[in-house]
């Protein structure tokens, strides 16, 4: 998941070959640029520039954007589950809606970011800078959601995602199983 994929190596070594713009699926990869529901899945866009675009919609599943720098990018609804954000520069990004499941945000600088609706569940966000500034109104997190030791999801208006209700149920039968077993167990060496 980590490797630089061949079809992203070419394309950057086109782009540095020829210095013109980077495409990927119609997608010009620059600053300011607008690619609404493009499909980024799986692409390598580390340490690019792409301060002030647009990818609304887009799909950045395994997506890697470590050390890019996405000021204020638009995510608006932008499926980013797993994609690699460490050492992200995040300055007013806006995640407004945004999939970050399982997403890699580690060491990012998330000022002023907008995290309204977004989905952090699993999402890695160890060592993030700017978190006070940022702003979580209504995001959701689940228990396996890696959080600054300081930050309390409660007090930034976060809901904490249960587990669902199949695995709740079946982790409920196998306790109700070994105290049941531990109960027969005891009448047994009687």
């Amino acid at each position: 998941m980590k490797n630089l994929s061949f079809i992203t190596f070419y394309f950057l070594v086109l782009f540095s070959l020829q210095s013109k713009a980077l495409i990927i699926n119609g997608c010009e990869i620059k600053p300011s640029t607008s690619c609404n529901d493009a499909n980024l899945s799986g692409t390598d866009l580390s340490y690019l520039d792409l301060t002030d675009a647009s990818f609304k919609r887009a799909d950045f599943i395994d997506s890697f954007l470590v050390y890019a720098d996405l000021t204020d990018v638009k995510f608006l609804s932008a499926d980013l589950t797993d994609a690699d954000l460490s050492n992200a520069t995040l300055i007013g990004t806006n995640f407004k809606r945004a999939d970050l499941t399982n997403a890699d945000l580690s060491n990012a600088d998330i000022s002023n970011a907008f995290f309204k609706f977004t989905d952090l569940s699993g999402a890695d966000l160890t060592n993030i800078i700017g978190w006070e500034t940022a702003s979580f109104n209504k995001a959701s997190y689940s228990p396996q959601t890696l959080l600054p030791n300081d930050m309390i999801p409660q007090e930034l208006n976060m809901k904490l995602v249960p587990l669902p209700a199949g695995i709740t149920l079946f982790l409920s039968g196998l306790v109700g199983l070994g105290l049941l077993r531990g109960r027969n167990n005891k009448f047994t060496y009687c």
